[in-house]
Order: structure tokens, then sequence, then C-alpha cells
């Protein structure tokens, strides 16, 4: 960065005092806005990271407790966006479960069917693909959904959702009534499907 202050300040001299004919003019004045768009540039990728790690000193005061069946109100994207884990109950009732999920590049949820549960899912960020069958056999594509889609899952359905974006899928997902023990924590994707199946 600091060569390309210099650059320009030099190029800069040299059109003020004009010691220069107007084809090397020309030629500075493009070098000197490569520069500045290549430090504007350089500048949004540094506020970018600074923007990420306040967000991840934010995070680190967030509780993935179960806090279930208690008095319970937090932002769901900060705690969406922030989950880690493949599955992570955050809380637990009697008639109704939240969870978070982080579902891996190339990874899925796992075709799984709830016999007497109701699902809604809801994806913060990234990209999937649906599939919903009356038996496993049957399952097939239904919808892509992306950031801010919802998702309803009747019960007695096959269904899953896989990542067929570039980033994680986070979402989080309410069952009514609950489907996993309370304080449930699957850190990856092997171990949430080993316990499901």
């Amino acid at each position: 960065m600091k060569k390309s202050i210099l650059s320009i300040v030099l190029l800069a001299g040299a059109l003020m005092f004009g010691s220069c004919t107007t084809e090397q003019r020309n030629a500075a004045q493009a070098e000197a806005q490569e520069e500045i768009q290549e430090l504007k540039e350089e500048i949004e990728e540094l506020r970018s990271a600074l923007g990420q790690k306040e967000k991840n000193i934010e995070n680190m005061d967030l509780d993935f407790t179960d806090h279930g069946p208690d008095f319970f109100s937090v932002d769901i994207e900060d705690y969406t966006d922030a989950n880690t884990n493949f599955r992570t109950t955050l809380w637990t009732g009697h008639q109704m479960q939240l969870t978070l999920m982080s579902i891996p590049v190339g990874g899925d949820i796992g075709e799984e069917i709830h016999g007497e549960i109701e699902q809604f899912i809801r994806i913060e960020s990234g990209e999937g693909e649906v599939f919903i069958g009356e038996t496993q056999e049957t399952m097939k594509s239904v919808k892509r959904v992306g950031d801010d889609d919802i998702v309803f899952i009747p019960r007695g359905v096959w269904h899953n959702i896989k990542n067929i974006g570039d980033e994680p899928i986070k979402l989080y997902s309410i069952y009514a009534p609950t489907e996993h023990p309370k304080g449930t924590i699957h850190v990856t994707m092997e171990e949430g499907q080993e316990h499901d199946h």
C-alpha cells in the first residue's frame, strides 16, 4: 500500500509541474487511476476483514446451550450464522424444539422421515436442493432454496436438503413436537447422521 501511495504522489508531482508531454501525462493519469482503484479494493478488503473480526468477537458472547423450556428471546440470525455445528439444539420445550444446523459444502441433512412430527426450516444463507418422497425410493428434487427461503415438511414424508453451493448452508429448524433429546449437539454431519439413522 505504501508503494502505491508513493507512486501516486510521484505521478501527481510530475503532472503538477508539467515536466512531461501530453502523452506522458495521459499515461500517468491512467496509471494513477489504476493505483487508486487498487487502493480502494485493498481498503474494502481491510474493512471486510475488520467487520468479520468484530462479528467473531460478538459471537463469543453467544450461549449455545439448550435454553428450553424457559423463556428465551434472541436474534436468531446471529445465532444461525455463528453456529458451526452440524446440529445444535437451542431450545427444547414440551411440544416444540428449535435447532440450528450448518450443512457443509457437498453435504446434506440426510434422508429422513418423522412419523408424528411437522418441521419448519428457514435457510439463513447458502444454496440447497430439497428432496421429497412418499417413500425413500421415490424421493425426488422438488425445489432449490437459498437465503431467506422457508420449507415446511409435513409429518410422514421422506425428505432431505442437499448443499449445492460453495459455502455451508446455515439454517434453523423448528420441530413440533420435539425430535432430539434436550441439549443435543452433533459437531459433524457424520455424527448427526449416525444418531438419526
